[in-house]
C-alpha cells in the first residue's frame, strides 16, 4: 500500500475526520493505494468498556498532560491493544504513514505512536508524514530528529501528491511556504470506504450522548479562511484568503454522501464561518429546499446586519435544515469588539438572536474574557448583554465561556504585544499581563461572568472548563471550583 492515514486520540468521536478521507480520495484519484485507520475511535471503545470514556469529554484535560497520558498508557493502553495496532499497520504494509495532528490534545499520542512504529522491526522502514495545523508546531523538531520524513503546512491536497512522488521540495512541505488552495471544487468527495461509520457516536452539538451508536453526522467544508481579521485569531495566518465553494457544489456533495452512507442525515460544517459567503449560503439553502433532501446541518456564524441577512433569509435557512449555530460574540462592549477588529455592531447581535428565536434555530454564543485593552467597565457591558439576552433564551441552548484571552503565535495580537504593553510571566499564552489586567484578574472576571450566565438561567456549554482544570491550582479561587462548573455543565445538558 502506498499510504495509510492514521487518526490518533484525543479527537472527536461523532464522525471520522474529514482531512484523511479527503486526502485518501485525492491519492486514489492519482493512482495511489490508500486506507484509513482510526485509532481514536478504537481507543474510545476500549476505554468505554473500562468505564473510562469520560476522558473524551471536553472538560477532561487528560491528554493535554504528558504525565497523565503516560499514566493512561501504563494502566490502560500498553500491551495487547498497541500490538494489535502495530499488527494492523504491518498487514497494510504501507510505504508512507500519514498522521493528522490537529492540536495539542493529540500531540502526545502522535509522538507515542511514532516511537512505536520506528522501534518496530517490520515497520521502521515506513516513511511518516504529519499533517493538520499542529504538524507545523511539532514537525520541525521531529524532522531534525529523523523521526519523520515530512510534515505539511497549510492545505495538503497538492502537497500529499508531491510527497508520494518523492518530491519534498515543494511549497507546504518541510517548512517551505504553506499552500492555500484558490479553488476547492476540483477535488473528489471524501472517501470513508474502509471505515465502519457504525462505530461513531451521536452527539448533541459536541456532547456525546449515552448509548448513542451509530452516528448520523459527517463533517463537510464549504470554505477556508475567514472574511474577518480578529486580532486574537490565527486563521488568517493559515489561510490568508477567504475561498468558498458554490452552493450547488456543496449540495451535490451532501447528496452524494447521504446516498452512499444512508445512515447519515446531519452535516457539521468545519468552516470558520458558515455565513462568510452569503450568496453561496443562500444558493445552498435554496437548492436544499428544491431537492427536499432529508438532512440537517449546523456550523459557525458571525452576527451580520439586517441589510446583509434580512429576516426572510432566516426563514430560508430554517426551512433548508439549519438547526444550530455557534456564534462568536466575544464581548458586550462595542469598544472591545472594535479593538478586536471583529467588525460587529452590538445592535447586530440583538438582531441576530431576534431572528434565530423567531424561526427556531438554536445557538451557542461564545464569549472571550480579558482582551488586552479590556477593563472591568467593559466586563460589566458584557454582563449587561448577557442579561439582555434572556428574552432569547429559547434559542440559546448554551453559552460558552472560552479561556481567558490568550496571546499566541500566529495572531495579530501576538505581533502587537509592544502596542498593548504585554509582558509574559511564563511560557503559557494565558500568563501575560499589562496595565489593564493580569491572569488572576482575568480569572476573577471570568468567574463573575460565569455566575451571571448561571443565575440568568442559561445552560453552560460543556467546553467552558476545558482549560480551567489545568490552570485552577495556580490561579485565583472563585465562587465556583472547576468541578462545580463541570457539574453545572453536565446537569444542564441532561
Amino acid at each position: 500500500m502506498d499510504i495509510l492515514f492514521i487518526t490518533v486520540p484525543k479527537l472527536i468521536v461523532r464522525s471520522p475526520l474529514l482531512g484523511p478521507a479527503t486526502l485518501s480520495a485525492i491519492c486514489e484519484k492519482n493512482g495511489f493505494s490508500t486506507a484509513i485507520m482510526d485509532i481514536n475511535i478504537e481507543l474510545w471503545h476500549l476505554l468505554k468498556d473500562k468505564h473510562m470514556e469520560h476522558i473524551w469529554g471536553e472538560d477532561d484535560p487528560t491528554f493535554m498532560s504528558q504525565v497523565k497520558f503516560n499514566q493512561l498508557v501504563d494502566e490502560y493502553i500498553e500491551g495487547d491493544i498497541v500490538n494489535s495496532w502495530l499488527d494492523t499497520i504491518e498487514r497494510y504494509s504501507p510505504v508512507y504513514i500519514g498522521i493528522s495532528v490537529l492540536h495539542q490534545r493529540n500531540e502526545h499520542a502522535t509522538r507515542y505512536l511514532i516511537n512505536k512504529i520506528i522501534g518496530h522491526k517490520n515497520l521502521c522502514h515506513c516513511k511518516i508524514i504529519l499533517g493538520a495545523p499542529h504538524a507545523s508546531v511539532i514537525g520541525p523538531n521531529l524532522l531534525v530528529d529523523n523521526m519523520i520524513t515530512a510534515y505539511v503546512s497549510g492545505d495538503g491536497e497538492e502537497a500529499i501528491i508531491n510527497i508520494l512522488n518523492g518530491d519534498y521540495n515543494q511549497p507546504g512541505i518541510n517548512g517551505n511556504d504553506p499552500v492555500q488552495l484558490k479553488e476547492l471544487s476540483q477535488y473528489p468527495y471524501p472517501n470513508y470506504k474502509n471505515l465502519d461509520l457504525a462505530k461513531y457516536v451521536k452527539s448533541n452539538y459536541g456532547v456525546v450522548c449515552e448509548e448513542s451508536l451509530p452516528t448520523e453526522t459527517l463533517f463537510i467544508n464549504s470554505s477556508r479562511g475567514c472574511i474577518k481579521r480578529c486580532n486574537f485569531c490565527d486563521v488568517a495566518s493559515r489561510w490568508p484568503d477567504f475561498v468558498s465553494k458554490s452552493g450547488e457544489q456543496v449540495v451535490n456533495e451532501m447528496e452524494y454522501l447521504i446516498t452512499r452512507y444512508p445512515q447519515i442525515n446531519k452535516f457539521s460544517f468545519t468552516n470558520s464561518l458558515l455565513n462568510g459567503d452569503v450568496p453561496a449560503l443562500y444558493k445552498l439553502c435554496t437548492i436544499l429546499n428544491e431537492r427536499k433532501l432529508p438532512l440537517t446541518f449546523y456550523g459557525q456564524w458571525i452576527t451580520r446586519p439586517r441589510k446583509v441577512l434580512p429576516p426572510e433569509y432566516y426563514d430560508l435557512f430554517k426551512s433548508a435544515g439549519l438547526t444550530h449555530l455557534i456564534i462568536g460574540i466575544e464581548s458586550g462592549s462595542q469598544k472591545i469588539n472594535n479593538d478586536m477588529k471583529k467588525g460587529v455592531c452590538i445592535d447586530d447581535i440583538y438582531y441576530t438572536f431576534e431572528q434565530l428565536t423567531r424561526v427556531g434555530i438554536s445557538s451557542t454564543p461564545l464569549f472571550l474574557i480579558g482582551y488586552p485593552s479590556e477593563r472591568y467597565e467593559n466586563i460589566k457591558e458584557t454582563i449587561t448583554l448577557i442579561k439582555n439576552m434572556v428574552p432569547y433564551k429559547t434559542s440559546i441552548s448554551s453559552m460558552a465561556l472560552g479561556p481567558t484571552c490568550m496571546v499566541t503565535n500566529g495572531t495579530p495580537l501576538h505581533r502587537d504585544i509592544e502596542k498593548h504593553n504585554i509582558r509574559f510571566s511564563s511560557n503559557s499564552g494565558w500568563s501575560w499581563f499589562n496595565e489593564n489586567s493580569d491572569f488572576k484578574t482575568r480569572i476573577e472576571w471570568w468567574f463573575e461572568v460565569f455566575d451571571v450566565v448561571v443565575k440568568s438561567g442559561f445552560r453552560v456549554d460543556h467546553r467552558s472548563t476545558t482549560w480551567l482544570n489545568n490552570e485552577y491550582d495556580t490561579i485565583a479561587k472563585g465562587q465556583y471550583t472547576p468541578a462545580q462548573i463541570a457539574n453545572i455543565s453536565r446537569e444542564k445538558w441532561q
